[in-house]
């Protein structure tokens, strides 16, 4: 394809599943109930969930022998593409009726890109955008509990990105983007997990001249973690940070800075302490440090579950 995308270009919806199949089966109801002429072809990949996705009519079912996480069940699905456009949806979404043209509708100027529109989780937005990809001060920063406390407390603050121009990458939980620019760069590096592989993917698209779109006018509720395992979600988000943190050069620099902000935590929880505060700095020194353990160490979460 062109950039002059026909405005019904035909659409494969890859939807990656795992737990209760009646979370995705609602995302199929409302998919099939949009108000839009184009072809749709709904594909779901069954991470090999507990609760195995039924056949349904219509639906294009990949069941994965192992579970080996999201980027692996998307890249499997997408493998059964046919149609031009390639839409990436979490089963714990919900679609207006009009969202599947609305949102190609907005995006078609800017192809090619790949695209993701607003997140609305609960009372906010979710993080569906940033304006620079991740490196070690930022990431050092956040993890500063005197510094995020400092920015909270902060007037007037806005998100950080409007538009295209500004937009380094956009979120995995909806993802817009050209079959034939997915597949050019592999689809997502399947050394992810969970976590950090469509930030990966959009640094893999921008080097082959696919910028992200921050889709601004379009919004999709998200339930956020609709199919994860909550307990482990840190240790999941630690790999995929310092995997990450090694593919693109900064992994060391990382581990560092986050040694050092654990320090600065502690000293600032013993404050908090003696003042009165209901905090245990000892025990979050031991959790930070394991998160940096765990990340460093480059073990895998699916090994040994």
């Amino acid at each position: 394809m062109s950039d002059d995308l026909d405005s019904q270009a035909a659409l494969s919806i890859v939807i990656p599943h795992y737990g209760d199949p009646a979370l995705t089966l609602s995302l199929i109801d409302l998919l099939r109930a949009q108000r839009t002429e184009r072809p749709m072809q709904l594909i779901v990949a069954d991470d090999c969930s507990p609760m195995a996705f039924p056949q349904q009519h219509g639906v294009d079912v990949v069941r994965l022998p192992v579970n080996r996480g999201f980027g692996t069940a998307v890249n499997r699905g997408a493998e059964l593409a046919t149609h031009p456009l390639l839409m990436i949806l979490n089963s714990d979404v919900v679609p207006e009726p009009n969202f599947i043209d609305d949102l190609v509708a907005a995006v078609r100027p800017h192809m090619p890109c790949v695209a993701s529109p607003n997140l609305v989780e609960g009372e906010r937005r979710g993080t569906t955008a940033s304006a620079a990809f991740p490196s070690a001060m930022p990431q050092v920063l956040n993890a500063m509990m005197p510094v995020v406390a400092w920015r909270q407390r902060r007037p007037g603050r806005t998100r950080v990105t409007h538009g295209d121009e500004q937009t380094a990458w956009v979120a995995g939980a909806c993802m817009l983007v050209r079959t034939e620019d997915y597949r050019r760069v592999g689809g997502f590096d399947e050394g992810f997990y969970m976590y950090s592989e469509d930030i990966d993917l959009c640094r893999r698209l921008k080097d082959v001249g696919v910028r992200s779109f921050h889709a601004e006018t379009v919004e999709l509720v998200h339930a956020h973690g609709g199919s994860s395992d909550l307990a482990k979600v840190s240790l999941w988000a630690a790999a995929s940070r310092f995997r990450y943190a090694e593919k693109w050069g900064f992994r060391g620099r990382l581990a560092t800075g986050l040694a050092a902000a654990s320090l600065v935590n502690l000293l600032y929880n013993a404050a908090r302490r003696a003042s009165g505060r209901d905090v245990r700095p000892i025990e979050r020194l031991h959790y930070e440090w394991s998160m940096l353990r765990y990340g460093w160490s480059r073990q895998d979460p699916r090994d040994g579950r």
